[in-house]
């Protein structure tokens, strides 16, 4: 029906890729219903979620811009971030991933466990 309104969830500050999405980073507004945005409904599958690309104050939030639970790295491990050249990532890999590494003498590391 044309002139519907939704409430959908929006940003209410820049948050980086990375970064965890807390309830300060969002807020409802109403707009003309649209498809490709999170419905304000779905507010609590949004928070503790992982910002996959940088975000911007005042965008509709999308459903791909965040994934990955808060509960990482498990107990025991951790979370390093390091630079990969351009073309060197499988094209699906995007900022604010997590991927597997793995390493090893011929790259300089060195793994204990």
């Amino acid at each position: 029906m044309v002139g519907e309104r939704e409430r959908v969830l929006v940003l209410a500050r820049d948050v980086p890729a990375g970064r965890v999405l807390d309830a300060a980073d969002l807020r409802q507004v109403e707009v003309a219903s649209e498809t490709g945005v999170v419905s304000a409904a779905d507010r609590a599958r949004v928070l503790g979620r992982r910002a996959k690309v940088p975000l911007v104050a005042g965008a509709l939030l999308a459903p791909g811009q965040f994934g990955g639970a808060r509960a990482f790295p498990p107990k025991g491990q951790s979370e390093v971030a390091f630079a990969i050249e351009a073309g060197s990532a499988s094209p699906g890999v995007v900022r604010g991933d997590r991927v597997a590494g793995v390493g090893g003498a011929r790259w300089g590391c060195h793994w204990r466990a």
